[in-house]
């Protein structure tokens, strides 16, 4: 094998990436599991990361850089897509089922915290299920709690 598949690249058509960010080949739908899907980029973008879009093609390298090193909780395997928006950076969709808020910039950082958040999350009886975590600012961390019947509430954790 030339390449590692790191991850799939959504453009319309699914491509394969590697570790360089290189687009080695069309995925084939048995090669992408246990991928994340990254979603929110054009080819163009992603071709050529010297253009416009280079901070968001870096920040993605940056990101599965960081679930490389991790553990079972943001591993390549649980990560279930990376959504790219250009104002907002990035957002993590995990098989829990739940949506993480990262924005750009200090992922390791940030993942370490909401590890540590959802530790305590499982941990407790008292605390409910959280279907949203924002950590735009990792100081801050912000869930929405998975439970729709009572108040749409949110909680600085």
């Amino acid at each position: 094998k030339e390449h590692e598949p790191l991850a799939v690249l959504d453009v319309g058509r699914f491509f394969l990436i590697d570790a360089n960010g290189a687009i080695f080949k069309e995925a084939d739908p048995s090669e992408m599991s246990g991928l994340p899907i990254i979603s929110g980029m054009d080819y163009a973008e992603w071709k050529n990361p010297e253009e416009p879009g280079k901070n968001l093609y870096t920040a993605i390298m940056a990101l599965l850089r960081v679930i490389e090193q991790q553990d079972r909780v943001f591993s390549r395997q649980s990560v279930h897509e990376i959504s790219v928006d250009p104002e907002m950076g990035l957002t993590l969709r995990i098989n829990h089922p739940m949506t993480i808020h990262l924005g750009f910039g200090d992922y390791a950082f940030k993942l370490q915290r909401i590890k540590r958040i959802l530790g305590r999350i499982r941990g407790s009886d008292r605390i409910p299920a959280v279907r949203i975590l924002d950590a735009h600012n990792p100081n801050r961390i912000v869930a929405t709690p998975k439970d729709r019947n009572t108040s749409e509430e949110k909680k600085e954790v």
